[in-house]
């Protein structure tokens, strides 16, 4: 059984969405030396927003992680280099040994009384971590 934590990042600068999603997957299972991970988590520069979608759909065909979670963002960084005013893909991969990661979507729904969560898992983890993506 494998204890060790494991992690990969990469960062394309590519202004086409299929070739940054290439280029960062490559990287991340030659990092792995072809196992797969178990979280992956990407951030896109404004300039992938329209082709998102197909940038986590690629990222989850390429790499098959357990989890993917992701979003849009201004600015993106990977390693020493942050991109701000041009396209940029970020992803940030992990490979937990003997643990485990579970994925949860929630949702923020508006009412006459406040907002309520809603989406939490009937059981929650008595220990761990969460990562919150908003």
């Amino acid at each position: 059984m494998d204890l060790v934590n494991r992690y990969a990042a990469a960062l394309s600068l590519h202004p086409l969405a299929f070739e940054a999603v290439g280029e960062v997957a490559g990287e991340i299972i030659e990092q792995f030396d072809g196992e797969r991970p178990d979280l992956v988590v990407c951030f896109a520069s404004p300039h992938h927003v329209g082709t998102f979608e197909d940038v986590t759909g690629g990222l989850r065909k390429l790499l098959e992680p357990e989890v993917l979670v992701g979003c849009t963002a201004v600015g993106v960084a990977g390693g020493a280099v942050e991109v701000e005013n041009g396209p940029g893909l970020s992803v940030f991969a992990a490979r937990f040994g003997a643990g485990r990661v579970t994925g949860v979507a929630l949702d923020a729904i508006q009412s006459a009384d406040g907002v309520s969560i809603s989406g939490w898992p009937d059981e929650l983890p008595t220990n761990g971590t969460l990562l919150m993506l908003a």
